[in-house]
């Protein structure tokens, strides 16, 4: 059951991005919709993200591996 509901949200995602939605709400992006981010947003502003993370939050303390996590690869 969980895989076919895992399925399915990659669908709607896919269909809400193809029709110029986004991943995102008013609380921004939560862990449940973190996996569609890097589809709706470019890679571009995705270091954006992370190069602010890294300069407001240098311990990484503050929200644990939630929606921007550093990358070691970049």
């Amino acid at each position: 059951m969980r895989a076919k509901v895992e399925v399915t949200l990659d669908e709607l995602f896919a269909k809400v991005l193809e029709w110029g939605g986004a991943s995102t709400g008013e609380h921004g992006v939560g862990i449940a919709k973190q996996r569609w981010w890097p589809l709706a947003v470019s890679e571009t502003s995705q270091l954006l993200h992370e190069a602010l993370k890294r300069a407001l939050d240098p311990a990484g303390l503050l929200n644990p591996d939630k929606f921007v996590t550093i990358s070691a690869t970049r």
